[in-house]
């Protein structure tokens, strides 16, 4: 678990095991929460007016395998 301000950013990582020269790349999501959202990269944005105490849940799923993924829960500060 990790936290974030609301009306900043959070940069997240994933690492992903493959065979040989596999794609590691991930696909970021995140839980529907008005004024929250993850770009391509990884970095969450949550907007200033998102409460305190806002639990986010991110989640990062393989490219190279998508019934492998990752969650998250990012609470807002």
């Amino acid at each position: 678990t990790a936290s974030v301000t609301a009306g900043q950013s959070l940069k997240l990582s994933a690492t992903v095991a493959t065979v040989g020269f596999a794609n590691k790349a991930v696909t970021w999501s995140v839980s529907e929460v008005e004024g929250v959202e993850i770009t391509e990269e990884g970095l969450l944005k949550v907007a200033s007016t998102v409460a305190s105490a806002t639990e986010i849940t991110v989640t990062a799923t393989s490219v190279y395998d998508d019934t492998q993924s990752a969650t998250a829960t990012i609470t807002v500060a």
